[in-house]
């Protein structure tokens, strides 16, 4: 995955992907450095497009928080509600916690 992700969308100075466990569930952690103080939604659209293409079927979701080239946490709800993530993927403005299935589907329909 970190390969596919490798160059930054425009809009975004870094994206990384880290994995992760709570408990028995595994997801990958994406963090978003954005090039200016707002998440860019074409720069959301196109990373998790690309995340849900070769996200491996081990994983049970996608984290997903969001920093300015500053290191200032950005709200990431505005920019996933607009892509048609429901907030009750939410956990508060600034991360959200997507499962896995939502993130394959998203890309599929890209």
């Amino acid at each position: 995955m970190e390969a596919a992700i490798r160059d930054a969308p425009a809009g975004l100075d870094e994206v990384r992907a880290d994995e992760g466990i709570d408990g028995f569930s595994r997801h990958v952690l994406l963090v978003l450095v954005a090039s200016g103080d707002e998440l860019p939604v074409d720069g959301v659209t196109e990373t998790l497009d690309t995340v849900g293409d070769v996200l491996p079927e081990e994983y049970d979701s996608v984290h997903v928080v969001a920093r300015s080239a500053s290191g200032d946490r950005l709200d990431v709800d505005t920019a996933l509600e607009s892509l048609g993530f429901s907030e009750t993927y939410m956990v508060s403005p600034t991360r959200a916690h997507i499962t896995a299935s939502a993130v394959r589907a998203f890309a599929s329909e890209g």
